[in-house]
């Protein structure tokens, strides 16, 4: 009997980590990162839809913000940020980070045609990912200079 087995992509913990322990400011500055293609194409190794037969489609910083608002990949306090399975047993496992507990859980969902193709579908309408000079890390210090220079501004002057 031949197996087909898929080993999932193994996650950039460092750079995950960054994204949550920074999401409110993500998603507070959705709409900059949106439009700024470099910030938009940030790729972290391991964000992912992994598909027995259907393969490895990366997802972008821009695609996980659009998937969280559109197709379910967020619900309530938990956000996807992987899923993987089988579109023929129909099995998924999800990886999820939970904020309101700050912790990282996996969890069998529904079905892998409503959570993985759904998401594809979704992604392939987005532009095209290019390759960007940023990772987490660079983004989390613009997005915060940028923050700081509105508060002072927003000072008062004597």
């Amino acid at each position: 009997m031949l197996k087909y087995v898929m080993k999932a992509t193994e996650p950039d913990k460092e750079e995950l980590g960054r994204l949550f322990l920074n999401l409110d400011l993500i998603l507070n500055n959705k709409e900059r990162i949106m439009a700024d293609a470099d910030m938009r194409n940030i790729l972290i190794r391991g964000v992912a839809i992994e598909g027995l037969y259907v393969g490895r489609t990366p997802i972008t910083l821009g695609g996980l913000l659009t998937l969280w608002e559109q197709n379910g990949w967020r619900e309530e306090n938990s956000f996807f940020y992987h899923a993987g399975g089988s579109p023929l047993s129909g099995m998924c496992i999800v990886d999820i980070w939970q904020a309101d507990k700050k912790k990282y859980i996996v969890d069998r969902h529904r079905s892998f045609s409503k959570i993985c193709f759904t998401a594809m579908e979704i992604l392939h309408r987005l532009p095209e990912a290019q390759p960007t000079p940023l990772n987490m890390q660079t983004l989390i210090q613009k997005l915060n200079a940028t923050a700081n220079e509105g508060e002072q501004s927003c000072g008062t002057s004597n």
